[in-house]
């Protein structure tokens, strides 16, 4: 009755090793998000410097490519 109570050596290391295995696995699930998160800040930091840099510019030729956009679908 007490050896079925009792746990294995064997049975304590599987258990040890699939903490270890789930534990790693939550490690590199939130290593990707921070990995998703610093590329999405990269990205935003370069798109607001690169309009700083010439945006100006940039957004002028936007603003008269949408005008001819919308001259264009009125019939």
């Amino acid at each position: 009755m007490t050896d079925q109570a009792t746990p294995t050596l064997e049975g304590l290391q599987r258990q040890f090793l699939e903490i270890q295995i789930s534990a790693v696995q939550k490690n590199l699930d939130d290593h990707e998000k921070r990995l998703r998160l610093l590329e999405d800040t990269a990205t935003r930091f370069n798109f607001l410097l690169y309009l700083t840099m010439g945006g100006g510019l940039v957004s002028l030729f936007n603003l008269f490519a949408v005008g001819i956009l919308i001259i264009k679908s009125v019939p």
